[in-house]
């Protein structure tokens, strides 16, 4: 697993933009250089959207390149991205787009954060679901034997939700063959 850091200020730049990324127009232009730098990626590596430097960026647009793009990943790639340095209005205008899109169109899109070395998610998600990920952000890579074990429930209930995870874009996954058979250990880049 390899991370590969996007400024966005960068991407701003390539559109005209400086340090407030406003409008839905431009928030389209955006996404379309971050997926293409997403096509760029082997299966298995991240992306790390480095907000350094931007002071606005409005619900649109971060609807646009994070939303949007954590929607494509879950139905196109084996990949992930995390939003780092992100500042408080964003934050907050991101957390809106989510809850918009879950009153919307009855869809949730947890995304993940970096906040001081550690990875957070946001968004809404089960809450046994956001215990494994906790459980497996601590741990920095897990098996489904090691989730059942840590919480008294069944192999097939730990696959599951490293699963959902998965299936999310939350984690990643990499298929291991062992005496036993073969599994698969799921892991979070920082």
């Amino acid at each position: 697993m390899t991370v590969h850091r996007l400024k966005i200020i960068n991407v701003g730049n390539e559109i005209g933009l400086e340090k407030t990324m406003t409008f839905r127009p431009f928030g389209k232009q955006a996404k379309t250089i971050i997926l293409n730098k997403i096509s760029e990626l082997v299966p298995n590596d991240c992306l790390d959207m480095d907000f350094s430097g931007i002071e606005i960026c409005d619900v649109s647009f971060v609807d646009e390149i994070i939303v949007e793009v954590q929607l494509f990943l879950r139905n196109n790639k084996e990949n992930l991205f995390f939003v780092s340095n992100i500042n408080e209005a964003t934050l907050e205008n991101l957390e809106a787009a989510l809850f918009y899109r879950e009153k919307k169109n009855n869809e949730r899109v947890p995304v993940l954060i970096s906040r001081e070395g550690e990875l957070v998610v946001v968004g809404t998600l089960e809450p046994n679901l956001h215990e494994t990920f906790k459980q497996l952000a601590k741990a920095k890579e897990i098996t489904a034997r090691d989730i059942a074990e840590l919480n008294d429930i069944a192999i097939n209930s730990a696959s599951n939700r490293l699963k959902k995870l998965f299936d999310l874009r939350l984690v990643l996954r990499q298929e291991r063959i062992t005496p036993n058979g073969k599994d698969h250990i799921y892991q979070v880049p920082i």
